[in-house]
This record gives C-alpha cells, structure tokens and sequence, in this order.
C-alpha cells in the first residue's frame, strides 16, 4: 500500500469515527410535570420538603424552583421551602428541559399561634380575708391575645373571677395562676 492511500485510509476512518461521536440518541423530553405538597399552610420558620413527578420517567429529571416572593417563602434548589413571614405565595417548578413545562402550587404562611410569655402584675401579696385586688396580665407577642382564664390553685384561700379580681378566703398561702 502507498502512502497516499494510507494517508486516504487513515483521513476517512478518523472521519468516520469523528462522525460517529456527533451522533447521539435525541434527548427525551418531559410532557407533564407536578408539584406535590403535603399540606399548603406552614408557619413562620417551619420547613417543608416539596416533590415533584416528572412524566415520561425517563425524561430529564432536572427542574428549577422558584418563589414568587421571597419575603413570604423561599424555596431551594431541591424543593424545600421555609417561611418566612404571614402572607401566600406561589412556588413554581419548571422543567430544565423545557421551560414550558410548568406547575405551581399556592402556599400560606402563617404567624404560629402559641404565647412567648405571659406577665401577671398586682399590687401585693398579701390580703386580708374578704379583700380584692384586680390582676392584670400582660401576652407576648401582643398580638396574640387569645385570652386568658383566670383560675386559682387553692380556692379556700382566694378566688379569681373570670376578669382577674381575686378575693381573699384566707389570711395565707395563696397562689394565683392564668393560662391562655
């Protein structure tokens, strides 16, 4: 064999496997995509892990989360959202593949509903049988006031009504309690 025919083998079999390195099986392309939440209310600073199906299965698997307000509720790269603060918002998935391909799904926030501290104030502690003295209470945050219900612990002692005015039974040992 000649050089030059060498050189022709050598040039279409380098080619031809070059060639063969373009080629790829086309990329299958998701037709539906859907967001699946387990419950769409979640408190300030409460997680929740998103899923996502993606149909065919076997089409590309990546997707892009979005929030559409981060001051309400964000969302990462894997699906898992975090309240922020009290409103709603959408969290939208779309397909890497096709952007077109697109679900949402509309999460509320909301401020959880429990008492920080409760501060009770009254003028003394001692009291004289048949003498009232009004308590107040003070619930933190100030916005949750849910209410308070007065009881007493030894009502031989002392009594509280429904408003906070205790009155006197005894002349010792008292102990005054609210819960909310």
């Amino acid at each position: 064999m000649n050089k030059s025919k060498f050189k022709l083998y050598t040039f279409i079999f380098v080619f031809l496997l070059a060639l063969t390195g373009c080629f790829k099986e086309p990329e299958i392309l998701p037709e539906s995509i859907e967001i699946t939440a387990e419950k769409t209310e979640i408190n300030i600073d409460e997680e929740l892990q998103l899923e996502v199906a993606i149909l065919p299965t076997d089409a590309s698997q990546v997707v892009n989360w979005s929030s559409s307000d981060d001051a309400i509720l964000t969302v990462d790269e894997d699906g898992t959202i975090k309240g922020i603060a009290a409103g709603t918002a959408n969290i939208t998935v779309s397909s890497e593949s096709d952007r077109l391909i697109t679900d949402f799904v509309l999460i509320t926030v909301i401020q959880p509903d429990f008492v920080f501290e409760v501060t009770i104030a009254y003028v003394k502690t001692e009291m004289a049988m048949g003498e009232e003295m009004q308590l107040s209470a003070g619930i933190t945050p100030i916005d949750n006031q849910s209410g308070i219900i007065w009881t007493s612990s030894k009502p031989e002692i002392a009594t509280v009504d429904a408003f906070g005015k205790v009155t006197g039974n005894y002349s010792r040992d008292r102990q005054y309690h609210s819960q909310t």
